[in-house]
């Protein structure tokens, strides 16, 4: 009569069957390599994506700098265009005015 070992072989199919818990302990510490890796990798991409982030608000700070500088620059021929109109117009008035008073 056949033993248990050969009815689990015959079962099977297999020449020896594992035990489960030993095929875990086996697995651990490849999937703990593999999580550890994985964690690394996410790390790591945080990381880059945190330095972008930082460095496209730098950018940005720097260009908002340096259109507030050039702001003043550009308001100034305005001012001066407004300026050389109004004084147009008030000498053309008074001139206006001074011609329609000596009639």
């Amino acid at each position: 009569m056949p033993g248990p070992s050969s009815m689990r072989r015959a079962a099977s199919g297999c020449r020896t069957v594992h035990n489960p818990a030993d095929i875990r302990g086996r697995q651990a510490p490849g999937k703990l390599r593999f999580a550890k890796a994985t964690y690394k990798e996410m790390v790591a991409a945080y990381r880059q994506s945190v330095l972008t982030a930082f460095s496209e608000v730098e950018d940005n700070l720097a260009a908002q700098t340096l259109l507030a500088n050039q702001y003043p620059r550009k308001r100034r021929p305005g001012r001066r265009a407004k300026t050389a109109r109004n004084c147009i117009i008030n000498t053309a008035t008074a001139s206006l005015l001074s011609r329609s008073s000596n009639r």
